[in-house]
């Protein structure tokens, strides 16, 4: 209610600050997870958090619904680049056995404590102070990681990756994955069963399997090598 009366949205354009940040970030995971092996997890993770940070200065200084609607799109893109380079730095820098599993669990209860503490936190940040806040609180704390991570995180890249980008894949799963987000998300305003919802649903669908033909068939260094789906594990 806050952001409505500051900006003006309407009731129904207010969602779009929450489905901003959730099509850029369910669209773009994938290709990001990608982009480490290409590029270096380090400089991913700098690239990523940096996004991130910058996009809650613009989103804390907004003075418009739509300045802050392509805030919280970008931030959904720099938590798409850093949430696969998080975990590939975990487990490259951490070896196999316990210290791997501590350093996982610590990783995995530090996301569920903040994102627990965070709706409290958001609410008193509002009250109190105001709900730029809620943006302009990731600011301090990017840079103090960007600072760490720059001094001491250790470059890796998977030396045995293929550098050729699979383009064609990219863009398919990319497209198919902001598609369906892009459907469900509009499911608030048009039933599952509508004409609008059911046609995206069949696009979505669409997209996903060319993406399986362009890895299956055409792809020299397939985005996700289908090859993977061997594993009972993995495919469950």
């Amino acid at each position: 209610p806050s952001i409505q009366d500051d900006l003006g949205f309407s009731q129904a354009s207010l969602a779009w600050v929450v489905n901003a940040y959730l099509i850029a970030f369910g669209g773009l995971l994938l290709l990001s997870g990608r982009l480490g092996d290409l590029i270096g997890q380090r400089r991913v993770f700098l690239i990523g958090l940096g996004i991130f940070t910058a996009a809650s200065l613009a989103g804390g200084f907004a003075q418009s619904g739509s300045t802050l609607i392509l805030a919280r799109s970008l931030k959904g893109l720099g938590a798409a680049v850093l949430a696969p380079a998080t975990l590939t730095i975990i487990t490259t820098q951490f070896p196999d056995g316990s210290e791997r599993a501590r350093a996982l669990g610590l990783w995995s209860a530090v996301s569920a404590a903040g994102t627990s503490a965070g709706v409290l936190l958001g609410g008193l940040l509002t009250d109190l102070i105001s709900w730029r806040w809620i943006m302009f609180v990731n600011v301090p704390l990017g840079v103090l990681a960007l600072v760490g991570a720059w001094r001491f995180l250790p470059e890796y890249r998977d030396e045995d990756a293929h550098r050729r980008p699979d383009v064609l894949g990219a863009l398919t799963i990319t497209a198919a994955l902001v598609v369906l987000v892009f459907a469900i998300v509009r499911t608030e305003t048009y039933a599952w069963t509508s004409p609008q919802t059911v046609v995206l649903l069949a696009l979505a669908a669409a997209l996903f399997v060319v993406f399986l033909l362009v890895e299956s068939r055409f792809a020299r260094a397939p985005l996700v090598p289908l090859r993977i789906f061997r594993s009972r594990s993995v495919a469950g």
